[in-house]
């Protein structure tokens, strides 16, 4: 196996931790990263994620989504409002 066969790994790095999943392919990284590359067909969920805590605010989700989709939700906010069925 050459140098072209080999996974490469997310290069995506919080000072002296370096993610470990494989990166996209053609892509420096990861499904979880992947919204740090800007030329990337992938956009960001426009689900709100709501906080366990009165204290805390709600969250914008940060799944991505492939630019193709037409839903702006990623699989997990599309079956939490019942338009999406979880797979078995």
């Amino acid at each position: 196996m050459g140098d072209h066969d080999t996974p490469m790994i997310c290069r995506f790095q919080d000072g002296d931790r370096q993610c470990i999943q494989r990166a996209i392919v053609h892509y420096e990284y990861c499904i979880r990263h992947i919204l740090l590359d800007e030329t990337a067909p992938y956009k960001r969920c426009q689900g709100i994620t709501k906080s366990n805590s009165d204290e805390d605010p709600s969250v914008r989700c940060t799944n991505p989504i492939h630019i193709n989709r037409p839903e702006n939700l990623c699989s997990t906010h599309l079956i939490l409002l019942g338009r999406r069925t979880r797979r078995n």
